[in-house]
């Protein structure tokens, strides 16, 4: 699942846009129903403010994305955020592999 550009957050900002949040309702619902699944949480920025800039950007996105879901009653132990200054979609949620899956 991916969200781009400005779909979610507006330019510079850690708050979402407004409306941005109930685009995650029903993601936030599939992760209720699918609790044994891994996710890697992808949260990107990229802006002209420079690089430390938008490291904390995407930390602060990644935080807040945490708390909004922990209040729908998502386990955050099946998802792992990985805030990054750089280019791409703005927040991407991979479906990932465990390695037993991986080895067989």
């Amino acid at each position: 699942f991916s969200y781009p550009g400005e779909t979610m957050f507006g330019r510079g900002a850690v708050l979402p846009l407004p409306g941005g949040t109930p685009l995650l309702d029903p993601l936030a619902q599939f992760f209720q129903r699918y609790p044994g699944l891994s996710w890697r949480v992808d949260v990107r920025v990229q802006t002209a403010y420079g690089t430390a800039y938008d490291q904390n950007l995407a930390e602060k996105r990644s935080e807040m994305l945490a708390t909004y879901l922990l209040s729908k009653g998502v386990s955050l132990q099946g998802l792992t955020f990985e805030p990054q200054a750089a280019e791409g979609p703005s927040l991407v949620f991979t479906l990932m592999q465990s390695l037993q899956e991986a080895k067989k």
